[in-house]
């Protein structure tokens, strides 16, 4: 099997587990290397009640290489660049292994950053500056960035977009062959998937 086929078969399978807990995604047009997920706060964070689009760019190596994820909507947090957002997540780079999988980055790494900001190894200084100072104050300017940036999720979605259940791409992978992810009778497929 080619480094191309294990690249796109777990992507796919990646996206696969992502839908089947519900998470709503889109891929840009005509390629597997790029997904947009919308990923919504922890309840018992800062964050909860926010509503943020994350790219998610797979480089040729994956998943022997970490994917590059970063907020499209802005987030204020010590440990997001500010204009790109960049996230600082050393389980991105250097702590990478092909065990980690996009749900474990969604359902784990990513909200135990923001219930953990590392003020320690900024991105952005102003945040951990005002995390190190005052927390209640950095909860209150996390929740005005919020209501600024991340509680309309219309706004994070395409203006066009269509859920494609016969892309070239998505069928030659047999993404949507039954919706029985585990083969135990259901239909486990929770998300949504759309192409753009």
């Amino acid at each position: 099997m080619s480094g191309f086929n294990v690249h796109n078969r777990r992507i796919m399978l990646d996206v696969k587990k992502l839908m089947s807990n519900g998470y709503q995604l889109y891929f840009s047009a005509g390629s597997l290397d790029e997904i947009f997920v919308i990923f919504h706060g922890p309840e018992d964070s800062y964050y909860r009640n926010g509503i943020w689009k994350l790219r998610i760019r797979f480089p040729p190596q994956y998943p022997y290489k970490g994917p590059l994820v970063s907020f499209c909507n802005y987030i204020y947090h010590p440990n997001v660049e500010s204009k790109a957002g960049a996230i600082c997540l050393n389980f991105l780079s250097k702590d990478w292994s092909p065990v980690y999988d996009l749900l474990s980055i969604l359902n784990e790494f990513i909200p135990d950053l923001l219930r953990n900001p590392n003020a320690g190894d900024p991105y952005n200084t102003d945040a951990a500056r005002l995390y190190n100072k005052d927390k209640d104050d950095y909860g209150k300017m996390v929740q005005e960035h919020i209501s600024k940036f991340a509680s309309d999720i219309q706004k994070l979605l395409p203006e066009k977009i269509e859920f494609e259940k016969n892309s070239d791409i998505l069928e030659s992978y047999n993404i949507f062959e039954n919706g029985d992810d585990n083969n135990d009778g259901n239909n486990d497929g929770g998300g949504d998937i759309l192409i753009i």
